[in-house]
């Protein structure tokens, strides 16, 4: 009765960490698209720089204004003008609002701007899509970034609050999952056992799959899709072996 109560536990912490594993998954997939839809909008002029202070939520939802900003630094010894050209998608990808503002900004300091974006600027109800250029300015270089921001279709949250709590949700679950399916023994003959010596390498492995996921969808807030790309790769290899190996285990 205690073999079965105990598959039976391991079985459920199973279907808990697949769950949490399935949205850590999907957050860094939408995050991922996201910025890679971005990176081919608007992306005619050349930059010199990229601008690394662009800031951009992932995820925004049906009703909501979400928040946009970046900063504009200046290490030369003079104050600076420069113009910046900022364009969001409304509604399509090949229709878009833009503007052109004059930032002030002090001599080795910086200015911060801000956009507020909705619904209403995703291209097809999906993808809010964003370029946001900086013109060269007397001894400070152009720069430019680009981001991209899911819509999804839920409200009475905000987007930040549905990163944030899927990726609570994601850690809870994953770690829940893997407490359940720990194996466990009382007997000491037992332990020593190659069977539960595999289980333990097993229970090891889904510990690796499931603290990637996790870490992976806390990186996909840097923004960067080349690193999104990787680790999506990195993932997609991660859970065949671990269950490939799983599977050689039983």
């Amino acid at each position: 009765m205690k073999m079965k109560t105990n598959a039976t536990t391991r079985f459920l912490g199973l279907i808990l960490f697949f769950i949490g594993a399935i949205i850590g998954f999907f957050i860094l997939t939408m995050s991922v698209w996201g910025d890679i839809e971005a990176n081919t909008f608007d992306k005619a002029v050349i930059s010199e720089e990229k601008l690394n202070t662009l800031n951009c939520p992932v995820f925004i939802t049906e009703g909501e204004l979400g928040t946009i900003t970046a900063s504009f630094e200046n290490g030369t010894d003079k104050d600076h003008s420069p113009t910046v050209r900022t364009r969001i998608t409304q509604g399509f990808v090949t229709l878009y609002t833009e503007y052109r503002e004059t930032v002030d900004v002090p001599a080795h300091g910086a200015t911060k701007l801000d956009w507020k974006v909705s619904e209403e600027n995703a291209a097809f109800n999906r993808l809010v899509l964003v370029r946001v250029y900086q013109y060269q300015n007397f001894g400070i270089p152009s720069r430019s970034n680009s981001c991209g921001i899911v819509l999804l279709p839920i409200t009475g949250i905000t987007g930040v609050q549905a990163f944030y709590g899927g990726l609570a949700l994601s850690a809870v679950l994953v770690f829940a999952g893997l407490w359940l399916y720990r194996p466990v023994s009382d007997d000491q003959r037992e332990r020593a056992s190659s069977t539960f010596l595999r289980k333990q390498q097993v229970y090891r492995a889904f510990l690796y799959l499931g603290s990637f996921f996790i870490v992976a969808a806390l990186l996909s807030l840097f923004g960067d899709w080349l690193l999104g790309i990787l680790l999506l790769l990195l993932a997609f290899v991660s859970v065949i072996v671990v269950l490939s190996f799983a599977v050689s285990a039983q």
